[in-house]
């Protein structure tokens, strides 16, 4: 289990990948090859309205409505289109080890 108050830097991809690979005893090629099934599976399930649960948390779809914003630099209102968007919501377990 890592420190609780490590020093903070950004972890890239493919330090992700090398951590991962480490601690599972595979190759970076077949880790590479996971993250990206995962990835693209959890793209594909989030579009379809599907919320993906993790043992750290849950990948959800926001749908955002259209509404009326204001431009910053002119302060004229315009209107925002309706998009859509994801929200990860943290799971207990991961609060618990922030904590």
């Amino acid at each position: 289990m890592p420190a609780k108050n490590p020093t903070r830097s950004k972890t890239s991809q493919s330090d992700l990948y090398s951590l991962i690979a480490k601690a599972s005893g595979q190759s970076e090629a077949v880790v590479s090859k996971v993250m990206g099934a995962f990835q693209s599976t959890v793209l594909d399930q989030t579009f379809m309205g599907n919320d993906v649960a993790l043992g750290i948390g849950t990948f959800k779809r926001a749908d955002k409505p259209a509404r009326n914003g204001r431009n910053p630099s002119t302060g004229e209102q315009i209107k925002i289109a309706a998009s859509k968007g994801v929200k990860f919501q943290v799971g207990a377990k991961f609060k618990q080890h922030l904590n």
